[in-house]
């Protein structure tokens, strides 16, 4: 008895049809449809699987590498000609299309790259370039369907049983990315091989069956593991493509078994994840980690998620992402016209997504708005850099303060700490030139403390619409050299940062060399108190206040970039800041006291505590320094008082003791911020204090300490 091979349309293409060319030629598609025909049409004219140029020239693990990039380039000309023909029904791309699926799938090249991720996990038979092949052939398998004979259909459904049985064989042995529900491996694996399932649902239950438990189940956990925020810990780039796996799977999912993945709340969240890591002139998102800058990518994701959750606030997103790039060939499967777009700005302009350790102010939601970003997290994240306690700055359609982002991955990435991943090269605090701690990536929970003493924890945040402000503490990051390590990041809206590091060194007999750390694609020029980072739109006026006695430098950066082949140049300058450093032998005794580690001889020549105090002012490229500045001190008090105009902020910082009187302020508590106008005080932000006057004003009286931000007098 001859058995008839049944298949699955995944997406049910061929139903939808009359739908998707009618949304194909609307107004955000006509354009990308035309050069999406275009694109199928020069195809029709080459080869199904091209030769190699010298390919016996080359060595054993260049011949692999070559021939593993043309399986995958081959996969994707066959989607692309399936999906165009399941629209258009041109016989000429499905020919075209079987022929590279028969090519394919005899071809003896292995589906796993046999260069890079085989040399790093040898163990293993399955990666992320093998779970696209799963599911380009599953997908492709249904929309070629009616032109296939049954032959055809057994050679492939032969195929994915085989291959996705390797996918379910490693994760059944202990792969990593087998259960590691934080990681983008995961979700793509799973991914792969849940599509596979569902092309055989019909016709191999015994094994479509477990299979798709498996992906099922891991897909939740993912989704599980995110519900508190729908935000993500690999950095904005990795986000968008872990989590349009399973979005991708769970539509193929209910389009197959009716199951629905998306009643979990994950997904009427998610949308204000990228939405806060966009910069406001839309050319991109915040490049934290092996993220990448310029481009707003992942408008597939966001397309679905506005589809399923009926969100507008994706929505919008995905309508700016349309307008600057394009849509693709899955946001045509995705996009639901019918969801009206929202734009945020009924949104709070500043977030802290606690989960994941980051948070993002803006002045407002306009274009030109000044934006900061700051995070913690931990050293053990995947695909993270070391560069905890890390701020970045845009202002007015510039990048000021920046993350240079991942360049291109190399066989070293994964052995080394290149120059983008280490700390130097952020907008951190460098002491002795080291890194931060690392341990290797840990895949398991949220909790940044889990995967070893190398986090930062965002702490003691306090908001109001005048005042933004908290802490990062990397102590654990840092501990080798230092007992406390704190960076307390304020925002006063709409142009002024100000950034406090409350140091502190261990007990070790040495000098401690500190750097603080600031990286900028523009140049940069001392100005006597201060630095000024001068772009074409934009500036940001560096002003340290502390350490007294402050010097900087300009690290040259390029060229150490220069001297790496095969890199992107990343045009980057480096400012850096050190307190005074004592290195000249024979000091007469009268300069330093000797000893010099503890205070039997008088006063300490340096150490163990230091503090960074920096005032950190975008603003237009021609406007002027119209503001002053005043430092503020007492014994174990630090602060600064900004004047412009009629218009003063007053930040101080308690490092240890009671009661103090710095300035205009009488306090207790740990942290004050005080905004005037004209002389009245506006808002105001207490931290861990019970007692605050101003001008011998009492603004806090309370029984126990408190903390509060509140904006006053009706504003």
């Amino acid at each position: 008895m001859t058995m008839t091979h049944t298949t699955v349309d995944l997406y049910r293409i061929h139903d939808r049809r009359d739908e998707l060319l009618a949304r194909a030629k609307s107004v955000h598609f006509a354009k990308w449809w035309a050069q999406f025909l275009a694109a199928q049409e020069r195809e029709y004219a080459n080869p199904a699987w091209p030769e190699i140029p010298g390919l016996g020239e080359k060595s054993r693990e260049a011949a692999l590498g070559a021939r593993h990039a043309r399986l995958l380039s081959a996969s994707g000309r066959l989607e692309a000609l399936a999906f165009a023909y399941a629209l258009t029904g041109d016989a000429r791309f499905a020919k075209h299309a079987r022929e590279i699926a028969m090519c394919l799938a005899v071809d003896e090249t292995p589906w796993m790259d046999p260069v890079v991720h085989k040399a790093i996990y040898p163990e293993l038979n399955a990666d992320l370039g093998y779970a696209t092949l799963c599911y380009r052939v599953a997908a492709s398998l249904g929309w070629l369907a009616p032109t296939l004979d049954d032959a055809d259909k057994g050679r492939l459904l032969d195929l994915l049983a085989d291959r996705a049985a390797v996918i379910h064989s490693d994760a059944e042995r202990g792969a990593w990315w087998g259960d590691a529900p934080n990681s983008n491996w995961t979700s793509h694996l799973m991914h792969g091989l849940g599509a596979a399932a569902l092309a055989l649902w019909p016709s191999r239950p015994e094994v479509a069956r477990p299979w798709s438990a498996m992906a099922t189940d891991r897909m939740r956990r993912m989704l599980d593991l995110a519900r508190e925020e729908g935000a993500g810990l690999e950095g904005v780039g990795y986000y968008m493509g872990c989590y349009l796996w399973p979005l991708m799977y769970g539509t193929e999912l209910r389009n197959v078994t009716g199951e629905n993945l998306f009643e979990h709340e994950f997904w009427r969240k998610c949308a204000l994840f990228p939405l806060y890591h966009t910069l406001p002139d839309l050319s991109g998102r915040t490049p934290v980690g092996d993220s990448h800058y310029p481009g707003l990518g992942g408008s597939a994701f966001l397309a679905g998620v506005a589809r399923e959750a009926r969100d507008g606030i994706a929505q919008w997103q995905v309508h700016r992402m349309y307008e600057r790039s394009g849509p693709g060939m899955l946001d045509l499967v995705f996009y639901d016209p019918t969801v009206p777009e929202v734009a945020p700005e009924t949104l709070p302009p500043c977030r802290v997504f606690h989960s994941v350790q980051i948070a993002s102010f803006r002045s407002g939601w306009d274009k030109d708005a000044v934006y900061g970003y700051f995070h913690g997290g931990s050293n053990s994240w995947s695909h993270c850099h070391l560069d905890l306690n890390e701020f970045t700055i845009d202002a007015y359609g510039e990048r000021l303060a920046i993350d240079h982002g991942s360049w291109n991955y190399t066989p070293h990435y994964f052995w080394t700490v290149e120059p983008q991943i280490s700390t130097a090269w952020h907008n951190t605090v460098v002491v002795d030139g080291a890194d931060q701690r690392q341990v290797p990536r840990y895949r398991m929970s949220y909790d940044a403390r889990e995967g070893g003493d190398c986090y930062s924890l965002l702490e003691q945040y306090l908001g109001c619409p005048e005042i933004q402000m908290l802490r990062g503490d990397a102590t654990t990051a840092y501990a080798d050299m230092l007992d406390r390590c704190w960076r307390e990041f304020v925002f006063l809206p709409p142009d002024r940062f100000v950034v406090y590091d409350n140091l502190a060194t261990n007990g070790a007999r040495v000098q401690r060399h500190f750097q603080w750390l600031l990286h900028s694609p523009h140049p940069m020029t001392e100005c006597g108190d201060r630095i000024e980072v001068r772009g074409s739109k934009a500036k940001l006026v560096v002003q340290p206040v502390f350490p007294t006695g402050w010097r900087c430098r300009f690290p040259d950066r390029l060229a150490r970039a220069h001297a790496l082949p095969d890199r992107p140049l990343h045009e980057c300058q480096c400012l850096s800041l050190y307190p005074p450093w004592i290195h000249i032998w024979n000091e007469s005794p009268s300069k330093p006291p000797y000893p010099q580690w503890d205070d039997r001889g008088g006063v300490r020549v340096y150490g163990p505590d230091y503090q960074y105090l920096v005032v950190l002012s975008p603003q237009r490229a021609q406007a002027e320094v119209d503001w002053r500045l005043e430092p503020l001190q007492a014994p174990g008090v630090e602060g600064v008082r900004i004047t412009a105009g009629d218009r003063v902020d007053t930040v101080v910082f308690k490092r240890q003791g009671g009661d103090y009187a710095v300035g205009p302020v009488t306090s207790n508590a740990e942290k004050v911020v005080i905004r005037e106008r004209a002389g009245q005080v506006t808002a105001l932000a207490v931290w861990n204090g019970s007692r605050l006057a101003h001008n011998g004003c009492v603004l806090l009286d309370e029984p126990a300490p408190v903390n509060r931000a509140v904006v006053r007098g009706g504003r």
